[in-house]
């Protein structure tokens, strides 16, 4: 059936969070549409980017996530995304907000949903109050934006272009 709500709104991050199992480390690399530099006054709206993902040694994260105690500590989310923002000047943090915030609220809804509608895997989770209160109300978690890279190196654009990006060109 349809993909409901409690789990269609959910971020990146807020996905991490209520995963089971982490098989794979997600890489996320950002820039601008115009690659001279960060134009504040487009926003979102000038972001592009690529979302690679690598095996990872399962039992490198087995004791972060051992029980069944959720959502996860913010803290994996360091040990299971990167991001990389390619561009000149200050990344305007209103960038970064739509597509790596974490709000409280849906993190708990999509849990509660679960533990109803997807007993064999989610029936016999505890959802812990103590664990969503170290979750930002609304916000990029620390653990996330201490993890963020930005290199100046415009000339990786190109590199990341060439092959399968497609080009969007401005009319």
């Amino acid at each position: 059936g349809p993909i409901p709500i409690e789990l269609r709104r959910l971020t990146a991050p807020e996905q991490l969070l209520i995963a089971l199992l982490y098989p794979r480390v997600f890489v996320f690399k950002m820039w601008p549409k115009k690659a001279e530099g960060i134009d504040t006054g487009n926003l979102q709206r000038g972001m592009r980017g690529t979302v690679s993902t690598f095996e990872q040694d399962i039992h490198g994260v087995a004791s972060m996530t051992a029980g069944r105690l959720m959502p996860r500590p913010p803290a994996i989310l360091a040990s299971v995304m990167t991001v990389t923002f390619i561009a000149k000047g200050k990344i305007p943090k209103s960038w970064l907000y739509n597509t790596f915030r974490v709000r409280r609220w849906a993190v708990r809804d999509a849990l509660v949903w679960l533990s109803h509608n997807n007993p064999k895997y989610y029936g016999d989770i505890e959802i812990s109050d103590e664990r969503l209160q170290l979750l930002p109300e609304d916000d990029i978690p620390d653990s996330i934006m201490a993890n963020i890279r930005q290199t100046e190196d415009v000339g990786l654009l190109h590199q990341e272009n060439d092959g399968y990006v497609p080009v969007e060109e401005d009319l």
